[in-house]
């Protein structure tokens, strides 16, 4: 099953942050379908300027990069739940240092 697409019916920046002195943004694509409804979509790029020209490079859809977040960040409160990652060594037994 395709999706269907024919016209996009317009698109806007929806969010951007810097990180590292690359822009990443969050843009909100509409989308008009054959059978007549609009579905929206929001997509993440990357923008980074290269002399005169501001290169933008595709990352991935926005719902597949919250849940591959939640999925990580699950795992690692999981890990931190378990116990201290970084233990002792146990204490001395009593009555086993002379004195």
């Amino acid at each position: 099953m395709g999706r269907g697409l024919t016209t996009y019916i317009g698109s806007e920046n929806v969010y951007s942050v810097v990180i590292m002195g690359r822009r990443y943004v969050v843009k909100r694509i509409r989308k008009k379908l054959k059978d007549g409804t609009v579905k929206t979509y929001y997509y993440v790029y990357e923008q980074y300027r290269d002399g005169d020209r501001v290169p933008t490079k595709y990352i991935a859809p926005l719902e597949e990069i919250v849940e591959f977040y939640i999925k990580h960040k699950r795992k690692h409160e999981e890990r931190w739940a378990r116990g201290d990652s970084n233990p002792r060594p146990p204490g001395y037994e009593p009555g086993a240092l002379p004195g």
